[in-house]
């Protein structure tokens, strides 16, 4: 499985989520593709591909971090500690 962990460079809660992530995908072996968004616009626009699963899974609010599920286009948006992490990881295509 891989997932893409949408972030920018200089926000705090991307910052906190960093470790997080990783964990998680050395525990789950899983690929993590991690993509900032604030300083290119290629990347912006990656993400824009999910605005609306983004914009739905995160009250209309549009903004990093942002983790995708790419297949299923499940999303996990804003700071999660690591538990909320994992549940949201075991909860894909399960919905």
């Amino acid at each position: 499985m891989k997932l893409i962990d949408f972030f920018g460079q200089e926000c705090p809660h991307c910052k906190r989520m960093m470790p997080q992530i990783d964990r998680l995908s050395e525990e789950k072996d899983i690929a993590i593709e991690k993509i900032e968004v604030w300083h290119d616009d290629e990347n912006a626009k990656k993400m824009a591909e999910y605005r609306s699963e983004i914009l739905e899974a995160c009250g209309g609010a549009y903004g990093v971090p942002a983790l995708v599920e790419p297949s299923s286009r499940e999303v996990l948006c804003g700071e999660a500690d690591y538990h909320r992490l994992h549940e949201w990881f075991d909860s894909i295509g399960k919905e």
